[in-house]
C-alpha cells in the first residue's frame, strides 16, 4: 500500500500575531487571548480563544503570559501554530495605560 504525503502546502495568507494571555479556563479547555493586530500609535486588539490543546507547547501558561500566533491559510485550510513569546513580545504593547488622556 502506498502512502501520499503532502510536500509542498502553498499557504496564502501568513499572519503573525503577538498575544497576552488573559484567561486560561481549563474546565472549557480554552485559551483566551488579546491579539495584537497594529502596533503603530493606534494600537488595535483584538480578543480571540484557542483550544487549549494549541498551547500544549507552552511550559507554565497562564493569564499574563506572551505569545505568537501565527495563522496560516489557503484554500480549504487552515493552520494555526502557537509559539512562545517570552522575551520575544514587548510587554509595553500591552500596557494601555498610555493610551488614556488623564
Amino acid at each position: 500500500m502506498e502512502c501520499a504525503h503532502l510536500v509542498d502546502e502553498n499557504w496564502t495568507e501568513d499572519t503573525q500575531l503577538k498575544a497576552r494571555v488573559y484567561k486560561v479556563d481549563r474546565k472549557r479547555n480554552l485559551v483566551f487571548c488579546d491579539c495584537l493586530l497594529l502596533e503603530n500609535e493606534e494600537r488595535k486588539y483584538e480578543k480571540r480563544q484557542f483550544s487549549m490543546y494549541l498551547f500544549d507547547n507552552i511550559d507554565h501558561l497562564k493569564a499574563g503570559s506572551f505569545v505568537i500566533v501565527q495563522i496560516r491559510t489557503k484554500t480549504g485550510a487552515i493552520r494555526i501554530d502557537i509559539r512562545d513569546g517570552k522575551g520575544i513580545v514587548d510587554a509595553s504593547h500591552f500596557d494601555l495605560q498610555d493610551l488614556w488622556d488623564f
